[in-house]
């Protein structure tokens, strides 16, 4: 037969488990946001995009879009700035505008 000890003590690892279960849960969840962007403007004439979605980034830091292109940044708890929606358009590294003749064709 249990006593009332075992009882007491099964019953308290069950919820620390649940609670501790939980917890995790949540912060895995909870997709942290963009902090304020430090440059909002852009005086290049292109962009450096160093990630393309979430999963470029760290653990702890998300995908931004900022105004030289987009970077990975520590989560935020209030939604500053913009964060990169996965399966946007994007392309890694330095993008250039297009010409003016590759509208035309496909160059």
């Amino acid at each position: 037969m249990f006593s009332t000890s075992d009882q007491v003590s099964k019953m308290n690892s069950r919820i620390l488990s649940a609670l501790l279960i939980l917890g995790i849960a949540t912060c895995v969840i909870a997709g942290g946001f963009c902090p304020k962007s430090r440059h909002p403007q852009c005086n290049l004439s292109y962009k450096i995009n160093d990630c393309c979605a979430q999963s470029d980034c760290r653990v702890g830091s998300v995908c931004c879009v900022e105004g030289c292109g987009n970077v990975c940044r520590a989560e935020s708890d209030t939604p500053l700035g913009e964060k990169f929606v996965d399966g946007s358009e994007c392309k890694h590294g330095h993008v250039f505008p297009k010409k003016w003749y590759q509208f035309w064709w496909r160059v």
